[in-house]
């Protein structure tokens, strides 16, 4: 072959259409033509990597096909057929000079090749199987949508009677039908149909017969020639947006209807919604709430800086005629970024509640006077403070004849008395010092920062305004008053030691005639009766003198006993009588024998207890009265537990009452002792709540079991809505905070009743029941058991 001829055919090989190569006579190939490269992509070696490469294109095929190809390909001319599954390939060998063969091939689709479907039967297959409903519409010569195809699933979802749905069917009649059956409620259908025609794409969902509901999705096809419609059975998601709806109306109703104001601030701090409560609280509609300008933070921040940390805080609401206390609680938007809940609630009432708890607490009833607590709060802090630069001056006062008086005439009269001397110490002090009246008729005056003559003209005269008649409910009353004075740091370096030369000074005017005044003199400290009194209590220890007195405690729901209130009683022989345990325990406190005394207590009233328990009573549970000056000793919770484990009592019959609150310089220790004492079974009360120093901070310091609310807060029950509201408010914290509550000092049908209605206490008082010796509160426990003494049984006289 001249070099002409050969450039000449592979030219021809470099241009034609069809896969071509050059093999010579051993079956290597000489050339590739570009188509043939193209469609194999890649310059095959020889003859059967050739064969290789195209049966690759068949997906394989068989053994002997391989050998015929490659046979052909190699040594001879002609052609073969090579097929495998739709695909059909044509190879055809030609000879050339020099032995070079030109090898060309190509490929067909095999169109009713065996079990293979046409593209009609395809599409058919295809429209079975999507998972929504299709129906193809074309335009008629009239502009209207015909149905020219639709697949089963269609059918189904029309849910129209068989055969309805078919080919020509007009769009318009399909839409009628479903309109007439109600599919769509109040639809236009003109105007979807206008809408169709148009070619704008358009979607309706209209509920089948059946309820379930189907979404009809229509589109325009190309150049006009008609509209597809796609349907999709939507009835889960119609369901869940009927859930939502119905979860966010439900959410709604309840913050619009809740007592605790909300408000949703959008990122920019805007109100984006508040509902009643929080109007209501702000005192402004929604459109005029300001909460970075009505809310006043009490710790000082910013709204601002709240808001960036989300917390919870109280604030205030200053309104144009009040003042509201609120607890704010901020949390982050979970759906939209930036955004805040803000939620208000209102504790103006607890609070205030707290305020008068804490002035009823601090205060004498009676005469609006600063009590004994609130006395020994303020000596707390005189002591804390430099004395020597500002003395502080103490006039202790005591009215003469008053007793006399409250005899005759009645406590109604007595009351109205004390009242009256209230108003006369008032105009005499002159907001030159604090008034306290320490119980009965013992007042006093502290008097800081001003000179002793300052104190001494002032006792002199309250002596004066004292000594002048009284015109009481139509009754003249001539009573006195005897005044001692005392100063720190001249008398005394503390509050006990200032009181102690005060008192001298008053009795030292008192056996000199009464109503009059003196100042303090070291000569006047000789034996007092307290310290007599002292030495009476050591001795009344060592001969066992005292006595356990018992008083129950009634459930108020069912009238049953839930316990028994242990009292110390003393017959003192000296005085041939009974001493208070209001005179004597104080006493003890100062000469350091209470703890002898409360220790004596514990171990009678756990004898006491098996007594009970030997008579026939199940479960005497007994409360003993444990000073807090005890309960700071180091080791006295195992001296008490021990004492149980002796007497081999269960621990959970005893409960250990707290008589008053301890020193602050005492919680800790108080605080380690109740906590060890629960920890042995027993369990804690707290005494006389709502007086003497225990207002709503020891609730949370200490661990109590159950709360007695003192006579002083009872005593306005049944006729003072403001008495009945502090004690509910009381209960309601005892029930927070788990705690059982005791009102003390019921006297009258009327508080009974009052109590009774809010419900859910205990009560104590000589209504219900005086306090009596142990035979009478066994006879008491006995008849609540529907129990009698057995025959010659008593307690047991034994000493503790």
């Amino acid at each position: 072959m001249t070099d002409d001829a050969q450039s000449g055919w592979l030219g021809e090989l470099a241009q034609s259409d069809l896969p071509q190569v050059v093999v010579d006579s051993d079956g290597a190939l000489r050339h590739v033509g570009l188509a043939a490269f193209r469609q194999l992509g890649r310059a095959p070696g020889d003859a059967e990597d050739l064969v290789d490469l195209l049966f690759a294109r068949l997906g394989g095929g068989g053994r002997g096909d391989r050998q015929k190809a490659i046979q052909l390909v190699c040594r001879s001319t002609g052609s073969i057929v090579l097929e495998a599954g739709v695909t059909r390939i044509i190879l055809r060998v030609q000879g050339l000079r020099a032995g070079l063969r030109t090898v060309e091939w190509s490929e067909e689709f095999i169109e009713d090749a065996d079990g293979e479907l046409t593209d009609s039967e395809l599409l058919a297959e295809v429209l079975s199987q999507v998972d929504h409903g299709i129906i193809l519409y074309d335009r008629d010569p009239e502009g209207r949508d015909v149905v020219r195809l639709h697949n089963q699933l269609a059918e189904d979802l029309l849910e129209a009677p068989a055969g309805f749905l078919r080919r020509g069917l007009r769009r318009d009649e399909i839409v009628r039908f479903c309109v007439e059956r109600g599919d769509y409620g109040a639809y236009d259908a003109s105007d979807y149909l206008k809408k169709v025609e148009t070619g704008d794409e358009v979607r309706a969902t209209g509920r089948r017969p059946s309820g379930r509901y189907v979404e009809s999705r229509s589109r325009a096809r190309s150049e006009g020639r008609g509209s597809l419609a796609l349907n999709f059975d939507v009835s889960e998601d119609v369901a869940r947006l009927e859930r939502l709806v119905e979860a966010e109306e439900r959410y709604r109703l309840i913050a619009e209807n809740a007592p605790t104001g909300i408000v949703k601030l959008g990122a920019a701090g805007n109100v984006v919604f508040a509902n009643k409560a929080a109007t209501e609280l702000l005192g402004q509609p929604i459109e005029a709430i300001d909460l970075f300008r009505q809310l006043i933070p009490s710790d000082g921040l910013s709204i601002e800086a709240h808001l960036a940390k989300s917390t919870t805080f109280d604030a205030e609401i200053r309104r144009s005629d009040d003042v509201l206390h609120v607890m704010v609680s901020i949390a982050p938007s979970r759906r939209v970024r930036g955004a805040r809940i803000v939620t208000l609630a209102d504790f103006t009432a607890l609070r205030v509640a707290k305020l008068q708890i804490e002035h009823m607490a601090h205060h004498d009833p009676l005469t609006g006077l600063g009590n004994r607590s609130l006395f020994s709060l303020r000596w707390a802090r005189i002591e804390a403070r430099d004395v020597e630069t500002y003395p502080v001056h103490l006039v202790a006062l005591d009215l003469d004849r008053f007793k006399l008086v409250n005899d005759d005439h009645g406590h109604h009269v007595g009351d109205l008395l004390l009242a009256t001397v209230a108003e006369r110490l008032n105009a005499a002090v002159r907001n030159r010092g604090e008034i306290f009246r320490l119980g009965g008729d013992e007042f006093a005056v502290i008097v800081s920062d001003d000179s002793r003559g300052v104190a001494l003209d002032m006792a002199e005269e309250i002596v004066l305004q004292i000594g002048k008649p009284f015109t009481v409910d139509g009754i003249v009353a001539s009573i006195g008053c005897s005044a001692g004075v005392a100063s720190m740091p001249l008398d005394g370096t503390t509050g006990i030691e200032v009181q102690r030369a005060a008192d001298a000074a008053l009795y030292s005017v008192k056996r000199n005639g009464r109503n009059g005044f003196a100042c303090y003199d070291p000569s006047l400290d000789e034996m007092s009766d307290e310290r007599r009194l002292a030495g009476d209590l050591a001795l009344a220890l060592a001969h066992d003198e005292f006595d356990l007195y018992f008083q129950p405690t009634f459930d108020i729901d069912t009238g049953r006993i839930t316990r028994m209130e242990t009292l110390i009683r003393w017959f003192s022989r000296r005085m041939n009588g009974f001493v208070s345990p209001g005179l004597f325990l104080p006493v003890a406190e100062e000469a350091g024998l209470i703890v002898l005394i409360d220790l004596w207590a514990l171990r009678r009233a756990v004898q006491q207890a098996k007594d009970f328990q030997k008579a026939g009573i199940r479960r005497p549970c007994l409360s003993v009265n444990i000073s807090p000056t005890t309960l700071s000793r180091s080791g006295i919770a195992e001296r008490m537990i021990e004492t149980l484990r002796n007497a081999e009592i269960d621990p959970s019959l005893i409960e250990i009452e707290m008589t008053r609150s301890p020193l602050q310089k005492d919680m800790a220790a108080v605080r380690q002792t109740l906590d060890a004492i629960r920890a042995g079974g027993m369990t804690v009360a707290l005494d006389d709540f709502g007086a003497a120093g225990s207002g709503l901070a020891i609730l949370q310091a200490l661990p109590f079991d159950r709360v007695k609310l003192h006579g002083s807060i009872i005593e306005g029950i049944g006729r003072d809505e403001d008495a009945e509201a502090i004690a509910s408010a009381v209960l309601s914290i005892c029930r927070r905070l788990g705690r059982k509550l005791t009102a003390e000092g019921v006297e009258t049908e009327q508080q009974y009743a009052a109590l009774k209605s809010i419900g859910g206490t205990d009560a104590q008082g000589s209504l219900l029941a005086p306090p009596e010796p142990a035979e009478a509160a066994l006879d008491r426990l006995l008849r609540q058991d529907g129990l009698s003494r057995s025959r010659g049984s008593s307690l047991s006289a034994r000493k503790a």
